[in-house]
């Protein structure tokens, strides 16, 4: 009911109702065509339906009630009834009844199955152009009028698999001659909760069932899209209103309503765009509208009448909705139709109970209530009309049921727009009333308004102005502390608290002293700013927070409103310190490395002479038997002396960064060994070494100076952490093992060590009863310039060192450590199974030749040493101690020198200079350079002049030899 507001009371408008009552019933009758003469449709006898004395055109169409032939289990064509032996009927039954309620002998059929229906038919002397018409035939059918085919729904078969259902509802004319005409169905059903032919066939004229079927067709298209208008309507205002749910529950309902009688009806939009989504889609349309309409209506009315319905019933009815959808989406068709039994029970409940619910709003004046109530009864009693007409009771088909949905829709509707209005007509009122009361508010508001706006304003400027010193005191990095004369907090800004963990409002008012304890130790500086006044700054201040760092602290005097007191600022400038250790350290390094680089050139040039004249020595009485054997092991002593002695310079060179990667075949057997003989002689006697070797070759690919720098630098951290790293009182000493060993990799190894490439490993474990690692510090202990040491006893350079080596290897390192216990690292280095080419050159034997070569060289040692081997390998040699004399001798004689032995670093004119000197003299020229240094980008860019070979320092005789032999071909 839509009240209206005239005179400032609300009036009712009773004539509306009226109004709408009669366009309901008008509606009502829509569906009943044309009118006809009232006859009482004859019935059909034995299968027999005598129509002589029926005027099709002023009695209208029949209905083919009555009792027709019945064939169970056989699918009769029109031609098996023509031969000699006619088939066995099984009983006459009373179409329009679906064979599953009806009884032969006390028995029902079964649902599923196929039978044939036949009716003879006597026609009146005239009949014009015929029709039938068919609706509810389940599930499948053929229909045959005097032996032809005029309709058919889906394909019938004798079991579920050789059959396909569907709904063809529709009007077939006919074609008769003669006085009598025969209808054959052939039907089976395997698929729905019953079979048979569940609406009656109607005959008629053609016209007029096509007129008929016309108008049914108008109707539902008009009604489907009358409802859909209305519920997208609805939803639009629930998206508009969304703290309104009606409009939601009634857009659920009004679709569920449109999509039922679609694809309920007479299918027009379903057979214009549906048509192959076939039988068992729309029956699942059909029954999913119905599940939905249930619980969307209990919702609708319960919003539209709070309280009126029990929650719980609804809870319910959702809950039962939910399962059947649920069971008709998981299950065939065939399965979840006999749930329609227990639904139709489920249906008649809720709409029961919701008549019920109506009432009791209406009788408690409930607004709406009665225009509900009156739609409801009306869809009931149109439901009931088209079930007696479904029953034969009434003459004709009607669309009753479907104008009463409509109808209802229309009631909520319309109902549904009045609390609109009524809402609006409220809102409006509430608006003047607010617009009134706001007009009195603002008068009184504008004098109130005058006398605290300068206060507001004068508030704003001081709270701006503290809100800005706030943010210059908060901004700053550095920490920010205000104190009164006896040490109590004043002020405490953001980055006291980010450094302290103490906030400002635990800081304030407490005593500086136990707030921050390390600043007690500066406690007479402030306190001497205090009292007189004048600033203190201290720089690199050494406190322990968790470690050791370093502080500028600047103590300014503050006076204010008579009260003394100090502003402290300090900076943690540990991180500057620690670049600044740093870059003193790489300094230090870098000079270190540059003495060392030197020094190892010049050693270099020592051993050269050492051991090239001990090759050659031991060359000479190679084959005399009459030397001492003593003498032999001398020269072998100091070959192995000299060797090691170069191996020691290798390592010089490392140091000095003139060393480049060289990657050799090295056992890991011997390097440890080296190491352990070095260790024993170095290492503090309360150390014991316990060594363990691999019975195999421990063969990897790599540098031997540095794998062995590598095993030395960690054993000299393992002999420190059980020396000078132990507490004072602490027993000294342990126990270092060193393990050489072969592991395999396999999957598990891969997942708990990523870094693992290779198939097989040598791992060389290092493991001492030392002091340990704290957890906090391990993931730190590679980084360069990090130590735990002292600053005289460590650089945090030496397991960086080893960190790169390693990984320069492609190797990778493991540690286990234990507080207390000791510490284990495992360096890991894929194995090697490539040949040693070092190996096949020390089998190698001296190579004599023939011919001049020139030495030029600034050592005399060098220059002796090299002479007296060539001479022995069968050269003629000439020397010289520079690059000048060695180009002015190779100037006289070029074309009798076969090659040049030519140092690289020598004063004056370089190596390299000379060979360019010597190329524009004979640009054939063979020259094999020697260098105290290991290959590095010099003696690269020298080989890419032209410079046959390269040879380092020190070599030995079979080395030279060979090398001398190669350049010159």
């Amino acid at each position: 009911m839509i009240p209206h507001r005239e005179g400032g009371c609300v009036r009712k408008r009773p004539w509306a109702w009226v109004l709408a009552i009669l366009i309901m019933l008008l509606f009502s009758t829509a569906g009943c065509g044309r009118s006809y003469s009232g006859k009482k449709s004859p019935v059909a006898s034995s299968g027999i339906m005598d129509l002589r004395d029926w005027d099709f055109n002023s009695d209208g169409p029949v209905r083919l009630s009555g009792e027709w032939e019945f064939y169970w289990r056989q699918l009769l064509n029109p031609e098996d009834f023509n031969g000699p032996g006619m088939p066995v009927r099984t009983a006459y039954i009373s179409l329009p009844e679906y064979w599953s309620d009806f009884h032969v002998n006390g028995e029902k059929f079964p649902v599923m199955g196929y039978a044939t229906h036949r009716l003879k038919i006597l026609l009146p002397e005239k009949y014009g152009s015929l029709a039938v018409r068919n609706t509810a035939i389940a599930t499948s059918f053929r229909l045959f009028v005097n032996g032809n085919l005029v309709r058919h729904g889906g394909v019938v078969g004798r079991d579920r698999e050789s059959s396909d259902p569907d709904y063809e509802p529709g009007v077939s004319p006919l074609s008769l001659k003669g006085k009598e005409m025969t209808i054959i169905i052939q039907v089976s059903n395997f698929d729905n909760y019953h079979g048979g032919v569940g609406e009656a066939v109607i005959l008629g004229n053609k016209d007029d069932l096509l007129s008929e079927w016309g108008k049914l067709v108008f109707i539902e298209v008009f009604l489907f899209g009358c409802i859909v208008i209305i519920a997208l309507y609805h939803l639009g205002v629930f998206l508009l209103m969304r703290e309104d749910k009606s409009p939601l529950y009634f857009f659920m309902l009004s679709i569920a309503i449109a999509v039922f009688n679609q694809f309920s009806g007479e299918l027009f939009f379903y057979k214009l765009f549906l048509k192959d989504m076939g039988w068992a889609f729309r029956f699942l349309i059909v029954n999913l509208s119905l599940y939905l309409f249930v619980p969307s209506m209990l919702m609708f009315i319960a919003t539209l009448f709070p309280g009126e319905m029990n929650k719980r019933f609804i809870r319910v009815t959702w809950f039962a909705a939910v399962l059947f959808a649920v069971v008709a989406l998981v299950t065939p068709t065939y399965i979840y139709a006999w749930t329609f039994a227990f639904f139709l029970l489920y249906l008649l409940g809720s709409l029961t109970y919701s008549f019920y619910c109506l009432v009791r709003a209406w009788l408690k004046k409930r607004q709406g209530a009665l225009i509900m109530l009156i739609g409801f009864i009306f869809f009931l009693v149109t439901a009931i009309i088209d079930t007696l007409s479904y029953n034969n009771i009434m003459p004709f088909y009607t669309m009753s049921n479907a104008l009463g949905l409509f109808i209802f829709i229309c009631s909520q509707a319309y109902l549904l727009s009045g609390r609109y209005a009524l809402a609006f007509h409220a809102e409006k009122r509430l608006a003047r009333e607010l617009g009134s009361k706001s007009e009195e508010l603002m008068v009184k508001n504008v004098a109130l308004d005058r006398d605290i706006e300068e206060r507001i304003k004068t508030e704003k400027e001081l709270e701006n102005t503290r809100n800005f010193l706030n943010n210059v005191f908060n901004s700053l990095s550095s920490l920010l502390i205000s104190i009164d004369a006896e040490g109590k907090i004043t002020q405490w800004n953001i980055a006291a608290e980010k450094y302290t963990g103490v906030s400002a409002a635990q800081a304030k008012a407490k005593s500086i002293w136990d707030v921050i304890p390390f600043i007690s130790a500066f406690r007479d500086d402030i306190e001497k700013v205090i009292g007189t006044s004048q600033p203190v700054e201290l720089v690199r201040l050494a406190v322990d927070i968790n470690g050791q760092h370093y502080l500028n602290m600047t103590v300014s005097p503050l006076v204010f409103d008579h009260i003394h007191g100090a502003v402290i600022r300090i900076d943690d400038v540990t991180e500057l310190e620690m670049k600044e250790e740093q870059l003193r350290q790489a300094q230090k390094m870098e000079t270190v490395g540059t003495l060392a680089g030197g020094l190892a050139h010049d050693f270099n040039n020592v051993l050269s002479g050492i051991i090239g004249t001990v090759t050659l020595l031991k060359y000479i009485i190679g084959s005399d038997m009459t030397i001492d054997e003593e003498i032999r092991e001398g020269l072998d002593l100091i070959e192995r002396s000299g060797n090691r002695a170069a191996q020691m310079v290798q390592q010089l060179m490392a140091l000095s960064r003139r060393h480049e990667f060289s990657s050799v075949t090295v056992d890991l057997n011997a390097v440890v060994k080296n190491v352990m003989d070095i260790c024993s002689n170095t290492f503090d006697k309360s150390i014991f070494l316990k060594p363990e070797y691999s019975k195999e070759s421990a063969s990897v690919k790599g540098d031997p100076a540095q794998i062995e720098q590598v095993i030395l630098n960690l054993c000299l951290n393992a002999s420190h952490a059980m020396t000078i790293m132990r507490s004072p009182g602490e027993r000294q000493g342990g126990v270092l093992s060193v393990i050489v060993k072969k592991i395999t990799v396999d999957q598990h190894f891969k997942k708990t060590h990523p870094q693992a490439k290779a198939d097989v490993y040598w791992v060389i474990s290092h493991g001492d009863s030392g002091i340990g690692i704290d957890p906090e510090i391990r993931g730190k202990i590679f980084d360069p310039f990090f130590s735990t040491k002292d600053k005289e006893s460590g650089t945090g350079l030496g397991l960086a060192m080893v960190y790169t080596i390693v990984r320069r290897h492609n190797g990778f390192i493991d540690v286990y450590s234990e507080p207390g216990v000791g510490s284990t690292f495992n360096v890991y280095l894929p194995e090697n199974n490539e040949p040693d080419a070092r190996e096949d050159d020390r089998r190698e034997t001296v190579v004599r030749g023939e011919g001049l070569i020139l030495v030029v060289d600034d050592e005399e040692i060098i220059r002796k040493t090299a002479a007296n081997i060539l001479k022995e390998c069968g050269y003629d040699v000439v020397t010289a101690e520079n690059g000048s004399s060695g180009l002015s001798i190779f100037r006289d004689r070029f074309k009798e020198i076969c090659a040049v032995l030519l140092d690289m670093a020598m004063p004056g004119l370089s190596g390299q200079e000379v060979y360019a000197e010597m190329r524009k003299i004979d640009p054939n020229v063979r020259v094999l350079l020697a260098s105290g240094f290991r290959q590095d980008s010099r003696i690269e860019e020298s080989l890419k002049m032209g410079i046959n070979g390269y040879i380092q320092k020190p070599y030995s005789m079979i080395e030279l030899s060979v090398m001398v032999k190669k350049i010159i071909g």
